[in-house]
């Protein structure tokens, strides 16, 4: 495993081994905004349907820093209970307050 990570994040530890998940890049939340609001507003039955999506989305994140693992090799590497967490994390480090909107809260905006 690659011990200097590119970008900032949540440390995980997956099969033993220690991962920094960082947040999404600005044009990775520009390309996806739209999917990422419709999972975060998913209750647990929903979110089954939408788990390519949301794996997808971890990938994203984790492939800043850990390019040479493919996006399937990622997928074997999680499974459905850590799923939610990381997608938590990413949010949180792509500055989502608390990770996910509440309900009739607008997203994070740019400064000008």
């Amino acid at each position: 495993m690659n011990t200097q990570a590119f970008y900032e994040g949540t440390e995980v530890t997956i099969r033993g081994e220690k991962y920094i998940f960082p947040g999404l890049s600005l044009a990775q939340l520009e390309e996806n905004i739209a999917e990422i609001e419709k999972i975060t507003q998913m209750n647990e039955a929903d979110m089954l349907k939408g788990i390519g999506k949301l794996a997808h989305f971890l990938y994203l994140a984790f492939s800043r820093n850990y390019p040479e693992i493919s996006e399937a090799e990622f997928k074997n590497m999680i499974d459905i209970r850590l799923a939610p967490k990381l997608f938590q994390y990413i949010l949180a480090e792509s500055g989502f307050e608390e990770g996910v909107p509440h309900a009739g809260e607008a997203l994070p905006a740019a400064g000008v």
